[in-house]
């Protein structure tokens, strides 16, 4: 069979062994992403099975928690009852031969009942009785199921054995359901002083199956065990219904017990585990999963991935095959030309096929190279173009030292005249020309220039308003030769101006003030005009929309220049509202290093 694959081969054209080695490799790179999906999924699988078990045992310890919270609790109000802390004083209280006995034993029951009716425990049913020792004497017992006295006692008596052999030296104590399969027992013993002979017990029974029914309720997942454990490994109740109140295996346990997640081996099959202790009490919950679990879930789309692919495989074998047998004359050809394409012969053109879709690809080609050619044509036009119009706009443009000493001419006329009025709106003029005309010069300018231009352009439209338009100018001594963007303040200065003579105001009032403020400097212009409605207007980046006022259009551009030079932190801050004039600040940082007056 190998022999024969490769004489085919051999015996093949070129094209058609190309073809076959890429479905080869093809398929071959299938199988690697393939079984690298199936490693993504059994790990995304395994990581879900961790986070569902660590959500529900989470869950399910808080709610056995808050039971056991409830149970012991129960026990502690029976135990601090005025009855029990007479018999501490006097552990003669309940002997049988007192003519107090019976009223003694009454008051004892009239107190559990009552801590009961409050007892959260015993509403929900966990609580199927609480029985009360001397001794190993029983005293009484409050039980809310039918369940004979007899019974009752010998299980609390069996309980209260257990605590006292298995755990010396301490009164409080959760037995496992060895005594009784259906009940948790919790035993609290009480004595007068360590030396005393007489023990009260309070052993409440547990019903196990309603503890069970709580938690097992959160999490059905497939194969899920649930184990609560004490620290000997005896089951308080599990999800294995037959393995409550028998022994955890001694091995495994002793290996759960170093961690609180991981995995153990159990007849041949692997398992995954997490367990947290209860705080209530030195109990732990344990929950186990099959390994075999999240592996039956990673397979489940692998067998449609794997027919995926060999239909693929074979459409690509296919097609490949036919594709290269019928396409090699066009690539012999396409190769032909774009080599003459190469050597910037954009005249080259493919010839017609019979088939359509070839033919098409020839057509695309050919239209391709005469794009090409149309394109390098006029970009070459469009550069000789562009060389001649800037000549002829060098050509065009007007000396601006002609028109400065034309200014200045009519400015000396005008102070021989003894019009001190013309001479300084002539001087304000010619301060706005020069800023604006050699703006492009240099980007930066000191704070005092800038206020100046500001200044210029106010006395102009102070001298063209008259009375209408007031304007004050203040600024903190020392922020003179701060260098900040040329052309910032007027623009803002010039859109209030123009905004407050548009309204009926009678009298317009513009305040510039430049201050410090920690390392920011703070320029302020405030208006008593129309105002606007801030929302209108959009200052983030972007291209200028058409649609807005030039007023508008200046903000925007003098905002998004202020954010580009120093970031997103700075730049204006617009405060207006209709009718209630307009606030405009500047902010600007003045601890920037490496400024410089060139572009």
């Amino acid at each position: 069979m190998k022999k024969s694959f490769d004489s085919l081969l051999r015996q093949a054209p070129v094209h058609n062994r190309v073809v076959i080695i890429c479905v080869c490799f093809t398929l071959l790179s299938m199988l690697v992403i393939g079984g690298y999906l199936v490693m993504v999924m059994y790990s995304k699988a395994y990581e879900n099975t961790y986070e569902k078990m660590q959500i529900y045992t989470d869950k399910t310890v808080q709610n056995i928690d808050q039971s056991f919270s409830f149970i012991t609790n129960t026990g502690l109000a029976v135990a601090t009852g005025g009855t029990v802390g007479h018999w501490i004083n006097n552990t003669r209280l309940f002997d049988d031969d007192s003519s107090a006995y019976y009223t003694n034993i009454n008051n004892l029951k009239n107190e559990t009942n009552h801590v009961l009716t409050y007892s959260n425990a015993w509403k929900t049913n966990y609580i199927s009785y609480i029985c009360i020792l001397l001794n190993d004497d029983p005293l009484l017992y409050v039980s809310a199921n039918q369940i004979t006295p007899n019974t009752i006692y010998q299980s609390a008596v069996s309980a209260n054995q257990i605590l006292k052999e298995n755990q010396e030296q301490q009164f409080i104590g959760d037995i496992p359901p060895v005594v009784d399969n259906n009940q948790i027992f919790h035993v609290r013993r009480m004595q007068r002083d360590f030396n005393s002979p007489d023990s009260l017990s309070i052993v409440i029974a547990t019903n196990e199956k309603a503890l069970y029914q709580d938690y097992s309720r959160y999490y059905g997942g497939e194969g899920n065990s649930t184990y609560l454990l004490d620290e000997e490994g005896y089951i308080f109740s599990s999800s294995e219904r037959d393995q409550v109140g028998e022994k955890f295996e001694e091995d495994i346990f002793q290996e759960i017990k170093s961690g609180s997640n991981g995995n153990f081996r159990r007849d041949g099959k692997n398992y995954l585990y997490f367990s947290k202790p209860l705080s209530s009490n030195s109990l732990t919950l344990l929950n186990v999963v099959p390994e075999q679990v999240i592996i039956d879930q990673t397979l489940e789309g692998t067998p449609f991935l794997f027919v995926i692919a060999g239909i693929l495989c074979i459409v690509l074998l296919a097609v490949g095959y036919i594709v290269s047998f019928k396409s090699t004359s066009f690539i012999k050809d396409l190769v032909i030309c774009m080599n003459e394409v190469k050597k910037k012969n954009y005249d080259v053109k493919m010839p017609h096929y019979s088939n359509s879709a070839v033919d098409a690809l020839g057509m695309y080609f050919n239209d391709m190279t005469a794009a090409m050619k149309t394109l390098i044509n006029d970009t070459y036009k469009a550069k000789i173009m562009r060389q001649e119009m800037e000549l002829e706009f060098i050509q065009q443009q007007m000396n601006p030292h002609f028109l400065f000493n034309v200014l200045s001419t009519v400015q000396i006329k005008a102070k021989m005249c003894g019009d001190e009025t013309v001479y300084q709106m002539l001087a304000s003029l010619s301060g706005l020309l020069r800023a604006s005309l050699y703006s492009g010069k240099s980007m930066m300018t000191s704070l005092s220039e800038e206020v100046q231009y500001a200044e210029f352009y106010l006395y102009l439209q102070k001298q063209r308003y008259q009375d209408r338009l007031d304007y004050h100018i203040s600024m903190e001594p020392g922020l003179e030769r701060v260098r900040i963007p040329r052309l910032t303040i007027e623009p803002i200065v010039e859109n209030s101006v123009l905004h407050g003579m548009e309204g009926d105001i009678e009298r317009v009032c513009v305040e510039l003030a430049i201050t410090k403020e920690e390392k920011c400097l703070k320029i302020r212009i405030a208006d008593n005009g129309r105002g606007f409605d801030t929302k209108q207007l959009d200052l983030s980046g972007g291209e200028v929309s058409l649609e807005g006022t030039r007023e508008k259009v200046g903000l925007k551009n003098t905002h998004n220049r202020l954010t580009l030079l120093y970031g997103e932190a700075y730049g204006l801050r617009i405060h207006s509202a209709p009718g209630e004039g307009t606030v405009v600040e500047i902010v600007i940082p003045l601890d920037r290093k490496g400024e410089s007056d060139e572009v």
